[in-house]
């Protein structure tokens, strides 16, 4: 996939404790755009308004979000973005047999097991092969697209599932920054 979209559909569980934070992530949704070796990744929730534009030909992203009425960027270069999604580093997969067809593609299952003994449960296609992987780096070694998967986070599960795969040409200025509006945060690892 060098150009086109993904657009994914979230669902929150949750233990009864958790739930008013659950309650703002439900419903959310997230599309990823891809457009030669840039990705941009939108998620949208009640809570969270996040832009990941990633740079594959220098492995370098920048990380915009909106919450509330505050704007914040922060720019990483290659190693802060690997710093960045460090927890997925020595990541490995487990494939299992299980099928299921998810936004008209046959996806295969595969648990995805953390340094720290988490997991992650994906269905992927075979069938779509992204040009840029380092964008996500859960799936960076993944031999496919991911169309479904699960994150835990904060005591919550959520549920990433592909509503639909679009090849359709896609708007370069998607991928331009913003020139104002935004407070300039550091990373520190």
């Amino acid at each position: 996939m060098s150009e086109g979209s993904v657009v994914y559909q979230i669902t929150v569980q949750t233990k009864k404790a958790e739930t008013s934070l659950a309650d703002a992530f439900d419903g959310a949704r997230q599309t990823v755009w891809f457009k030669g070796s840039d990705v941009r990744i939108d998620f949208g929730s009640l809570m969270l308004k996040q832009i990941t534009l990633f740079d594959d030909a220098t492995a370098s992203a920048v990380v915009l979000k909106e919450v509330g009425k505050e704007k914040y960027m922060m720019m990483l270069n290659a190693a802060q973005w690997q710093h960045y999604n460090r927890k997925y580093d020595g990541l490995s997969y487990t494939y299992g047999n299980e099928e299921k067809t998810i936004a008209g593609y046959v996806c295969k299952q595969v648990t995805a097991t953390l340094k720290d003994g988490s997991t992650m449960s994906i269905f992927y296609t075979p069938d779509v092969q992204p040009l840029t992987r380092q964008y996500d780096y859960a799936f960076r070694n993944l031999p496919g697209l991911a169309l479904m998967y699960e994150v835990n986070t904060s005591g919550i599960t959520l549920n990433y599932t592909a509503t639909s795969v679009s090849f359709l040409a896609v708007n370069g200025a998607n991928f331009d920054l913003p020139k104002s509006g935004y407070k300039i945060l550091t990373y520190k690892p």
